[in-house]
């Protein structure tokens, strides 16, 4: 599967496990907001729409929904991220990451 695309896990439908959902195709559509609390802490959240399938034809039928909300410390070492996401079919997930993702 080295050669599909996979998605699931923070900042990639955050709703889903890493890796959850792969396919030879996708389409993702992302839109957020980020709040600066203080000097320290940033407060937000976004909701992306997506489809992953083998065929282009199957990216345009019944995406799947997820929403985030985020709290970023940003520390000396690096951004700590603390996170909520769900997803459809009642999936939930906490998130505590630390350090840049990409």
């Amino acid at each position: 599967m080295y050669d599909r695309f996979l998605l699931g896990g923070l900042f990639s439908l955050s709703g889903f496990e890493a890796g959850e959902l792969s396919g030879d195709n996708y389409g993702l559509l992302r839109a957020g907001y980020y709040y600066r609390l203080t000097k320290l802490f940033h407060v937000g959240g976004y909701a992306e729409a997506a489809r992953v399938g083998d065929e282009p034809e199957d990216l345009f039928e019944n995406p799947v929904l997820t929403l985030t909300a985020l709290v970023v410390a940003d520390t000396p070492a690096g951004p700590l991220y603390f996170g909520f996401a769900g997803a459809e079919e009642g999936k939930r997930t906490i998130y505590v990451q630390f350090g840049r993702l990409f």
